[in-house]
């Protein structure tokens, strides 16, 4: 899948290696966010304000793990414990929240 941010100037996309990838449209410059463990990285979501990117990696436990990028920073950012297995985040409308499936088991 892709991920256009709110302002159409990047996308993001995961490829064969496992590896979330940005991308600026303008020139073509491809940034390497992170990599998962195992599996690909398949759910990305941009904030409303495009600055941040969440995503779900694949842990070495099998669980998932919610992390967010800032693009300005260019760090990566954990967001839920390695102990649970948590998916599917979204970011509210005014990009002050994100939202995400986590299952304790």
């Amino acid at each position: 899948g892709l991920a256009w941010t709110p302002d159409g100037r990047r996308i993001a996309l995961s490829d064969e290696r496992l590896r979330l990838l940005v991308m600026n449209v303008a020139d073509g410059a491809v940034t390497v966010v992170d990599s998962s463990a195992i599996g690909a990285i398949r759910e990305f979501d941009w904030s409303p304000d495009g600055r941040y990117l969440a995503y779900t990696a694949t842990l070495d436990n099998l669980y998932h793990q919610v992390r967010i990028w800032d693009s300005r920073a260019r760090k990566v950012h954990a967001v839920s414990d390695s102990l649970f297995d948590s998916f599917a985040a979204a970011w509210d409308p005014d990009g002050r929240y994100i939202h995400f499936l986590q299952a304790r088991r």
